[in-house]
C-alpha cells in the first residue's frame, strides 16, 4: 500500500505570495503524506531533502521519486546519472 502522495512541484524560489517548497513538503509530511514526487525540472530537491531530513521521518517509511528532464536524458547515460546523483544529494537521500 503506498499512502497518500504529494507532488513537490512548487518552484525553488519562492515569493511573498507562494509558500516556499520545503513549507509546503513540511507541511505534506506533518499531515501523514509519505510519497513525494520531485523532479530535476521543479529546482527544489534541495529544499525536499531539508524538509525531509528535519521531519525526523525515517527513510525507509518515504516513497520517493524524481524525474530526469528530457535535455538532460538527451545528452545521454552519463549525464543520467550525473543528475541521479545530484537528486540523491540535494534530497539527501542515498536511494530513491
Amino acid at each position: 500500500v503506498i499512502p497518500a502522495s504529494a507532488s513537490s512541484a512548487v518552484a525553488g524560489d519562492s515569493s511573498p505570495e507562494q509558500r516556499s517548497a520545503m513549507d509546503c513538503v513540511a507541511d505534506a509530511l506533518k499531515t501523514g503524506y509519505r510519497a513525494l514526487e520531485c523532479a530535476e525540472f521543479y529546482g527544489n530537491e534541495a529544499e525536499v531533502g531539508k524538509a525531509i531530513a528535519e521531519s525526523g521521518i525515517p527513510r525507509e517509511e518515504l516513497f520517493l521519486c524524481s524525474k530526469v528532464w528530457t535535455t538532460t536524458i538527451e545528452r545521454g547515460a552519463e549525464a543520467v546519472r550525473s543528475q541521479l546523483k545530484a537528486s540523491l544529494d540535494a534530497l539527501q537521500t542515498s536511494y530513491l
